[in-house]
This record gives C-alpha cells, sequence and structure tokens, in this order.
C-alpha cells in the first residue's frame, strides 16, 4: 500500500518554497536521513524550477503539479507542466563545464544523480512529466553510479551529455 500527496501550484518561482517545504515534509514522514533529504529537496527543486523555465516557458497562466507516491520500498515523484512543446531531444547536460559553471543544465543531472530512475514524458493533452523514482531501501543517490535520463521517444540521456537513440546503435 502506498500514500499520495498531490499540490498543484501556479507556474510562479515564488512558490518554489512552499515546493520545497513540501519535499522536506515528505522526506520527514518517510524517515529519510539529512544527505537524502537534502537530496530529494534539491531533486524536488529543480524539477519544479525545470518545469516553470522550459515546459510552461515562465508563464505564470499555468500551473504545475506535484505528485508525491510512497510506500515502504519506493517513492516515486511527479512533477508535470502545462507547456505546449515538449521539453525531449533537446536535453542536453552540459558535462563539459562544472556544475558551477553551467548557465543552465544542471537540473536533470542533479535529479539523476538522487534517483534510481528518471522519466521525461511529453503529453500533448497534458504537458512534460518528470518522474524520479527513488528505492528507499537501497542506497540511491551514490555519485559512483552512471546515470540515464529517459525521454519520450524511448531515447536516454548517457553519460557523455548527449540524447542517444538506441535504433541507431552499429550505424554509422
Amino acid at each position: 500500500m502506498s500514500d499520495t500527496i498531490k499540490a498543484v501550484f501556479p507556474s510562479d518561482p515564488k512558490f518554489l518554497e512552499c515546493v520545497h517545504s513540501l519535499a522536506e515534509q515528505v522526506a520527514s514522514l518517510i524517515g529519510f536521513d539529512g544527505r537524502r533529504r537534502y537530496n530529494l529537496i534539491l531533486a524536488v527543486s529543480e524539477g519544479f524550477t525545470n518545469a516553470y523555465l522550459h515546459g510552461n516557458q515562465r508563464h505564470c497562466d499555468r500551473s504545475i503539479t506535484v505528485l508525491f507516491e510512497f510506500s515502504e520500498d519506493f517513492l516515486r515523484v511527479s512533477i508535470q507542466d502545462e507547456g505546449i512543446l515538449p521539453i525531449d531531444n533537446k536535453v542536453e547536460i552540459h558535462r563539459s563545464l562544472t556544475m558551477s559553471e553551467a548557465i543552465s543544465g544542471r537540473g536533470l543531472p542533479l535529479i539523476a544523480r538522487f534517483a534510481d530512475r528518471v522519466a521525461l514524458r511529453y503529453d500533448p493533452e497534458v504537458g512534460n512529466t518528470l518522474t524520479m523514482t527513488v528505492n528507499i531501501s537501497g542506497d540511491s543517490g551514490s555519485n559512483d553510479k552512471i546515470h540515464k535520463v529517459e525521454v519520450a521517444d524511448g531515447n536516454h540521456i548517457g553519460d557523455n551529455g548527449r540524447v542517444h537513440d538506441p535504433s541507431t546503435e552499429g550505424k554509422t
């Protein structure tokens, strides 16, 4: 059995502190230690910021839905915007720069470091949905893992920061 918390926020950065507080409360309910609590708050805050900037393209007349589903075994956080354009193959992780040097492109790598699985989907009826799943009983967020972010068409962002299309493997 799992618990669910759903909150709908106006697409406005002034609500980021509310999102931060909600993530902190969920981390407390789950029993995350300090490191995992911080990582969850950071990942959810980055997801909300991405939804505002890239999905809703700073349109404050739209909304952002944050959904937490959790049980003894997992935590799943979905962040959905009302974007009219998909955030998909245009996603690029700036690995050539340090995190502090990059102007943008830090959100998904930070989220992927925390989560065991990250998926990004676009539905023209509802917008973009970023879903991060964390195994609660395992040690998530290890800096030694190689992370992938799945995008809407089944591709993923690999460790080189570029979108990888599995259907083109072995083709030149």
